[in-house]
């Protein structure tokens, strides 16, 4: 009994020196862009963990502030928002030969149109469907990015 009380208060220890929340970051339209984990050590500047990425991290590096995102340096832009039928597409260090998909869903979750493999600055057409609010779902490479497109004349 007294071996799992020690243990107890250890745990407890060692779990009240650290703290940890999430961190968000999102893009102009409203859409999250990367998600981040900050670790506090009590008494010292705060840390942002990945909750997705790089298995290891220094732990001499407690003492610095230092941010790391789980997208990298993949930027991806979509506008004019609302637009009158043409959607710009820009994607910022996108890699060499990447796979890239565009799809637009209706709100009913029907798929009205699919492009593959465009380059880094990509125009969609959608002046033949009526106004409303469409889901753009972008793929780069595995990298999944959403975003609610109004289409307004």
């Amino acid at each position: 009994m007294k071996f799992v009380l020690t243990i107890s208060v250890l745990f407890l220890t060692v779990s009240c020196l650290y703290g940890q929340t999430n961190n968000y970051t999102y893009d102009e339209n409203g859409n999250r862009t990367s998600r981040s984990l900050i670790v506090k050590r009590l008494g010292t500047k705060s840390l942002n963990l990945p909750i997705a990425g790089k298995e290891e991290f220094p732990v001499d590096s407690l003492d610095n502030e230092k941010v790391i995102t789980t997208e990298g340096e993949l930027n991806v832009n979509v506008y004019p928002n609302p637009n009158k039928g043409l959607i710009k597409i820009d994607i910022l260090n996108m890699p060499i030969n990447a796979k890239t998909e565009a799809k637009l869903y209706d709100l009913s979750g029907t798929n009205l149109m699919i492009r593959k493999n465009f380059d880094s600055h990509y125009e969609m057409d959608i002046s033949h469907f009526k106004d409303g609010i469409y889901i753009l779902r972008i793929q780069i490479n595995g990298s999944l990015f959403n975003w609610k497109v109004m289409k307004k004349n």
